[in-house]
């Protein structure tokens, strides 16, 4: 699933753009957890050591 994720986040990014803050599986990681628990945006950001702005673009 991982490989995945990634090969598809490569094609849309060719171009180049700001690097990501979390890693893919972190992403990923936060999104099973979101999916799970449902904690708020803030929890997240404080779990993962980054702003509610970066765990709202992930789109969860």
């Amino acid at each position: 699933m991982l490989d995945c994720l990634t090969d598809a986040y490569q094609e849309q990014h060719q171009k180049g753009g700001h690097p990501r803050r979390l890693s893919m599986e972190e992403q990923l990681i936060m999104t099973l957890r979101y999916l799970r628990y449902y904690p708020t945006q803030c929890l997240l950001a404080f779990d993962f050591g980054v702003g509610v702005a970066t765990v709202n673009m992930m789109r969860i």
